[in-house]
């Protein structure tokens, strides 16, 4: 598959993913920067939206599927990174979140499948 599309404006106007999260990242570190947390926030748009890069998710940008969660890739992602502390824990809870709204953190030691928390959706294949 060689196009990737987030969006489809009502005119009929497509926008590539990379443009959208290359968008998406330049206002949240611009948001971010009396938060002194730029990185972090461009991190954040960056990531955001990769899980549209599925299979699944195309299909149902060109609506041949209903709903499809696109949100818990790149925070299952950011999970991959060794070291990051609460920095790391923040931008997996705003990517996870971004529709949603934050999620309650819950346990990695006490995670169970489907608890809606963040732990669950790291967990998520």
């Amino acid at each position: 598959m060689g196009k990737y599309t987030a969006h489809v404006r009502s005119d009929g106007t497509e926008q590539s993913i990379k443009d959208h999260c290359e968008n998406v990242s330049e206002i949240a570190g611009m948001f971010a920067k009396p938060l002194q947390l730029p990185e972090l926030a461009r991190l954040c748009g960056q990531m955001h939206d990769i899980g549209k890069y599925s299979a699944r998710f195309q299909e149902h940008i060109q609506g041949l599927i209903g709903k499809v969660d696109h949100a818990s890739a790149g925070a299952q992602e950011i999970e991959k990174i060794n070291n990051g502390g609460i920095l790391k824990l923040m931008a997996e809870s705003v990517i996870a979140g971004h529709h949603s709204g934050l999620l309650n953190v819950g346990s990695s030691k006490f995670a169970l499948a489907s608890d809606g928390t963040l732990q669950d959706v790291l967990l998520r294949n």
